[in-house]
């Protein structure tokens, strides 16, 4: 009868023992996959944001260099419209001049 119980309880020992190898085993893929998928969405969070970050800091210098473009298209009017104006009081001037010289 002893005999019979030490069987049965080393046999539920092993069943124990391999059921706990199992369960470890299955919760250590179950950590891997865990790891490895955060491990993924991490990189491609990175290489998104690093994505991003290219993109805005184009879009800035873009701006920028719009802004910087734009500036001088308006200098550059403002100059030719004050050489206009200066031109044409000059030419108001001559012709003034040569009524009264008249």
């Amino acid at each position: 009868m002893d005999e019979i119980a030490n069987q049965n309880t080393e046999l539920i020992n092993t069943n124990s023992e391999s059921e706990f190898v199992q369960s470890m085993n299955n919760l250590q893929n179950e950590f891997c996959a865990d790891y490895y998928c955060k491990w993924y969405v991490i990189c491609l969070t990175k290489q998104l944001f690093q994505f991003h970050t290219t993109l805005f800091l184009r879009s800035i210098i873009q701006i920028s260099v719009f802004k910087y473009v734009l500036q001088y298209i308006q200098m550059s009017s403002q100059q030719q419209n004050e050489s206009n104006q200066n031109y044409w009081s000059a030419q108001q001037q001559e012709k003034s001049v040569r009524l009264i010289g008249i």
